[in-house]
């Protein structure tokens, strides 16, 4: 009986023994994020992909970790999510895992008020990662990287109306004057703007607005446009509508194609569309 209890001693010592040799040729990966870079921004939004590097130092393969993220916005939780796929990590081998996030500027607007009028927010990107390794267990390692995320504004058009700038019997002079607001801490430029203007359902001019200059940042840009009308139908309507002292009822759509002095950020569209009553002057 002794000598089975020694026996089954010296098992025990010599298993431990063999844990630990294991455990000691066994290591950790390790992890960290590589970047967060910024993949799209445009006037709605922001796609943004963390690059997380694992470092398996092993001679094995070791199974694809589970990775959950949570971004704070001021440090408050925004958005979460998690990876899974059945890939795995070759030994001696560094993998770069993207985590894709997309963001929407009216969604950061919803949840943090406090941001709305900022040109920046801070971030923090927090990520776990969990997963099971042969001798060490289940693991899970928790790191996170922070940042600025821009707030890119939408530009603000307005009209400010109609004037005559000058009236014959063989044609008429009319100007109409938008205005585009520029709320970003960058240039922007209207690429392309076209426009439809009528009167009593009826199209006196249309076409497209060029050579029109870049709009400075944190600032507005009157957009003047001088219409030559000779329709004789015109010209009477405009006399008539003078000589009555009375408004005249315009409207007036069309569309801004924009695009931004900052990296990455694509064109937006904005249609508009104006309507009122003027008096010609």
């Amino acid at each position: 009986m002794k000598k089975r209890t020694v026996f089954l001693t010296l098992i025990c010592i010599l298993g431990l023994s063999a844990c630990r040799s294991l455990g000691s040729v066994i290591r950790e990966p390790v992890f960290s994020i590589k970047s967060v870079d910024l993949a799209a921004i445009t006037f709605s939004g922001v796609d943004m992909i963390g690059k997380v590097t694992v470092d398996n130092p092993n001679s094995f393969d070791i199974p694809f970790p589970e990775l959950d993220w949570e971004l704070f916005i001021n440090t408050n939780s925004f958005v979460q999510g998690t990876i899974k796929n059945d890939r795995v990590i070759r030994s001696k081998e560094v993998t770069v895992v993207d985590v894709p996030i997309s963001l929407t500027y009216d969604g950061l607007y919803n949840s943090f008020q406090s941001i709305k009028n900022t040109q920046t927010a801070a971030y923090v990107l927090a990520m776990g990662a969990k997963f099971t390794i042969p001798i060490l267990g289940e693991k899970i390692y928790r790191f996170e990287v922070s940042g600025e995320l821009p707030l890119v504004k939408i530009p603000v058009i307005g009209f400010k109306g109609i004037s005559i700038k000058s009236l014959s019997l063989q044609k008429v002079e009319l100007e109409l004057v938008w205005e585009v607001e520029n709320q970003n801490n960058f240039s922007i430029a209207i690429d392309a703007f076209n426009f439809d203007f009528r009167v009593n359902n009826s199209s006196w001019a249309r076409g497209i607005v060029q050579n029109t200059p870049a709009i400075r940042k944190n600032t507005k840009l009157l957009i003047p446009l001088t219409l030559t009308l000779n329709s004789l139908n015109i010209i009477r309507d405009v006399t008539d509508i003078i000589g009555r002292g009375s408004s005249l009822a315009y409207t007036c759509g069309g569309t801004m194609d924009f695009s931004g002095d900052f990296p990455g950020l694509t064109g937006l569209s904005l249609p508009f569309n104006f309507e009122g009553n003027s008096k010609l002057r």
